[in-house]
């Protein structure tokens, strides 16, 4: 070999691991990113050289590349343990937050109060006529109702908070779908033929989107043999080489709660995409879990309502009533009232109620029943049948207005007071009744009975000094409903406390098993891609003696080459 020749290997020595050191730099200074993959230069023998038959001399060494150590297998594992860890996480954060909102480790909340309410009835039944008494059992009403529209109200903020939370999430990973696209026509530009650079900090990047998109929408990556990573929900694709699809929201009225439902849909007309994890999936899986929940305290909020007015509805307090409206408006008053054009919620059955006209100061009573004939067909009785059968008694009149019914005795000096309604018209009218309202948003105590105590029912026998009614209330908390499956209105309410806290027992069992996995998976990558310091600094020493190595071989050359120019 000439001098020329060994110089050459000298110089490319020092070429390679000027490389190599440069590299190891570089893993140093991005030691600190979590999202930088450790580089490592390969180094190869170049071509050898024919020295005679069967010699071959070495020519030095050259740059094969410099290669990030990543397993893709491994970091799609760890995509899919952080989605569905975030996704676990989310989930619980929203329903610790439910949870809470039942604020039931305090005297403020919806169980406490309806124990004081239904222990108000009973104390009243010992003493019927007591005034204090019966202002007891209106203020425990109130405050009963006044849980039932706070606890409404919270679930009810913290899902519109759910659904904000749902469209930033979905705008997030829009976002990354884009740049993960972008970049793919980026690697795709430096890797390819006649792109001559290395797309390692691009990859990084991209890797980071990946994971990035993973723990928002649950999303999958497949790499593909041009470079570029292929991004899916299920089996629906998002990203494609270098053109992203994206993800929305398609929003819709439920007409069922009249609240707004979130689908998350694939964009430029995709249907739904499927999530598999993810904190959009968290998110989304937590709000229709609080919709389910305020649809369940609607439940038990109306059965207490239907139940307490149907009884009280039926009895009689110290005074009657000069005039009464319905609470309830009808949506037709010319058809049957158990049929859904009628608008009434529950609907009345067959069966009767009895109207008494009582003067004030004598007592004397004259009682009328009125019959209520209903079997679900269009002969059953209208609320203009209704009212044509009560105004015909004498002595009260009875007239409909804007689909409400008002019942009005006809002398001041007479009242108007009902018992014996077996057809449970005068409840789902609102008629006579304790509460109003429609649910547990708006649950309240009748106005009436606020303002005068004395009309509230603790009597059934149609005595004004009576506690059959009273009684029969406060029994009403031991009594299990047919409307409830059997159980009692605080079994009802417990049972949906229940369905939110095992859900969030459950998330936490999952939030901590996923975040587990997680960690495992992201310990294993660390291993592999992370910069360990002190093995770069071992390897930044055995390359600067590599490289004072290759400069003396050089160093070398040169003076033989000198010698050889002196002896000219």
């Amino acid at each position: 070999m000439s001098l020329s020749g060994t110089l050459n290997v000298g110089k490319s020595a020092l070429a390679v691991t000027q490389a190599a050191i440069q590299t190891t730099g570089n893993n140093i200074a991005g030691a600190s990113d979590p999202n930088y993959s450790r580089q490592v230069a390969s180094v190869g023998s170049a071509r050898g050289r024919s020295a005679g038959d069967g010699i071959f001399l070495g020519t030095g060494i050259e740059l094969a590349g410099v290669e990030r150590q990543v397993d893709e297998a491994l970091n799609r594992r760890l995509d899919a343990a952080a989605g569905e860890s975030a996704a676990a996480r989310e989930r619980l954060d929203w329903l610790r937050q439910a949870e809470a909102a039942f604020n039931e480790l305090t005297d403020a909340d919806v169980s406490t109060a309806m124990t004081r309410y239904f222990n108000a009835w009973s104390s009243l039944a010992n003493n019927p006529g007591d005034a204090a008494l019966r202002q007891s059992v209106i203020s425990e009403g109130e405050a009963l109702a006044s849980e039932f529209n706070r606890l409404y109200d919270r679930l009810d903020r913290l899902a519109d908070d759910v659904d904000l939370r749902v469209d930033a999430y979905a705008k997030d990973a829009d976002r990354v779908l884009d740049e993960i696209a972008a970049l793919n026509t980026q690697i795709q530009q430096a890797e390819g033929a006649g792109g001559g650079g290395s797309a390692n900090a691009l990859r990084d990047r991209r890797d980071a989107l990946v994971g990035e998109v993973a723990g928002l929408a649950g999303t999958r990556a497949i790499l593909q043999p041009d470079g570029s990573l292929n991004v899916y929900a299920g089996t629906e694709p998002l990203v494609i080489a270098g053109d992203s699809r994206g993800i929305t929201l398609e929003k819709r009225n439920d007409a069922t709660s009249g609240k707004v439902l979130t689908t998350v849909t694939i964009d430029n007309g995709g249907g739904p995409a499927p999530l598999n994890g993810g904190q959009l999936a968290g998110a989304v899986e937590a709000q229709q879990t609080i919709r389910d929940t305020l649809a369940r305290l609607d439940a038990v909020a109306q059965s207490l309502k239907h139940e307490v007015n149907t009884l009280h509805a039926s009895g009689q307090g110290t005074r009657g009533y000069d005039t009464v409206s319905a609470d309830v408006r009808v949506d037709d008053t010319t058809v049957a009232l158990d049929l859904p054009a009628a608008g009434v919620e529950p609907p009345p059955q067959n069966g009767s109620f009895v109207v008494h006209l009582r003067d004030k100061a004598s007592g004397n009573t004259t009682s009328t029943i009125i019959s209520v004939p209903l079997d679900g067909t269009t002969g059953g009785t209208s609320l203009d049948d209704l009212t044509t059968a009560i105004d015909a008694i004498g002595g009260v009149s009875a007239s409909v207005s804007a689909g409400q019914l008002t019942i009005s005795a006809d002398a001041a000096s007479q009242e108007v007071v009902f018992s014996d309604d077996t057809s449970n018209v005068l409840a789902s009218l609102g008629i006579a009744t304790f509460f109003t309202g429609q649910g547990a948003a708006d649950l309240g105590v009748n106005q009436a009975i606020k303002d005068d105590p004395g009309k509230l029912a603790a009597s059934r026998d149609n005595t004004p000094g009576g506690n059959g009614n009273a009684l029969a209330m406060a029994s009403l908390a031991d009594q299990g409903l047919e409307a409830l499956a059997g159980g009692t209105i605080a079994q009802a309410f417990d049972a949906t406390l229940f369905e939110v806290s095992a859900g969030v027992r459950t998330a936490t069992t999952e939030a901590d098993a996923a975040g587990a996995i997680e960690e495992t998976l992201i310990a294993q990558r660390q291993a592999l891609s992370g910069v360990s310091l002190d093995e770069e600094a071992v390897q930044l020493l055995r390359y600067q003696r590599s490289y004072q190595g290759a400069a003396r071989v050089v160093a070398a050359v040169d003076e033989m080459m000198q010698t050889l120019l002196d002896l000219v």
